[in-house]
């Protein structure tokens, strides 16, 4: 799975934050409620919170890729 391969070969070995991690780990749990639980509703705070997360996350990998 590529959640857990992006914690094994770049957040254990220290090439990204722990919260960046966290942040990856977040975002695909919520997303999988949604596909999969017809009553799950995340609220605009939390969405905020994750799609700013994202943002980050994209950068860094970005900065880290030399793109």
């Amino acid at each position: 799975m590529t959640i857990s391969a992006f914690g094994e070969n770049f957040v254990k070995k220290g090439i990204f934050s722990r919260e960046m991690g966290k942040n990856f780990n977040k975002a695909f749990d919520r997303r999988q409620m949604s596909d999969y639980y017809h009553d799950f509703i995340i609220d605009k705070k939390e969405a905020v919170e994750i799609f700013k997360n994202s943002k980050v996350f994209v950068e860094t990998v970005k900065r880290f890729l030399n793109l």
